[in-house]
């Protein structure tokens, strides 16, 4: 979720002042418009322009399937360019249906299936521990006073992500795993 308004954190953002009026004013709005983005990332390094949802939508496994095989599986079929590769995704209930599952392995190389998958594993997932975040600080510097605007900086910053960071990112995945396996699937960051 990315939301126009500008992201500030008191805890980070301190001010050391003689007059409390000297303090500046981080205006907040109180039902910010957000936009929800679906996003993915190879381990050469490429991004996927991101995929913005309309407003008010609940992905369920029909609109899942529609956006792999409308939007993802032209791209990964773009991208891997006949070399083999493995398409990754987390646990929501709609990635998980038997509805996806069906479709993810009639049409796609190879994936990861919720079986293998821990249920709530965001140490694992490359697009969690790099892109996501790098895209949010980017996009949150200032405030947006449209969606539009909002949407079309979200658009650049996705263009903008260093190749050679996302590719490190990937690559750290399976450091990554054998660290979840020593603390036993415990947090550890």
């Amino acid at each position: 979720n990315f939301t126009q308004d500008q992201k500030h954190n008191s805890q980070n953002n301190r001010c050391c002042v003689r007059n409390p009026h000297e303090v500046p004013i981080v205006a907040q709005t109180k039902f910010p418009a957000a936009v929800i983005v679906f996003g993915i990332i190879s381990s050469d390094g490429d991004v996927m322009p991101p995929h913005f949802f309309p407003k008010g939508l609940r992905l369920d496994s029909e609109g899942y399937v529609a956006l792999m095989r409308d939007v993802v599986a032209p791209w990964i079929k773009k991208v891997a360019a006949g070399r083999p590769y493995v398409f990754q995704q987390d646990s929501a209930p709609c990635y998980t249906s038997r509805k996806t599952q069906k479709w993810l392995s009639e049409n796609l190389d190879d994936y990861t299936s919720p079986n293998i998958w821990l249920p709530n594993a965001p140490d694992c997932n490359p697009c969690d521990f790099y892109p996501w975040g790098a895209v949010e600080r980017d996009t949150n510097r200032t405030a947006c006073n449209t969606m539009a605007k909002l949407k079309a900086r979200i658009t650049l910053c996705f263009k903008k992500l260093p190749r050679d960071q996302v590719r490190c990112a990937c690559s750290r995945f399976q450091s990554r795993l054998k660290t979840v396996v020593e603390v036993r699937g415990a947090y550890f960051e």
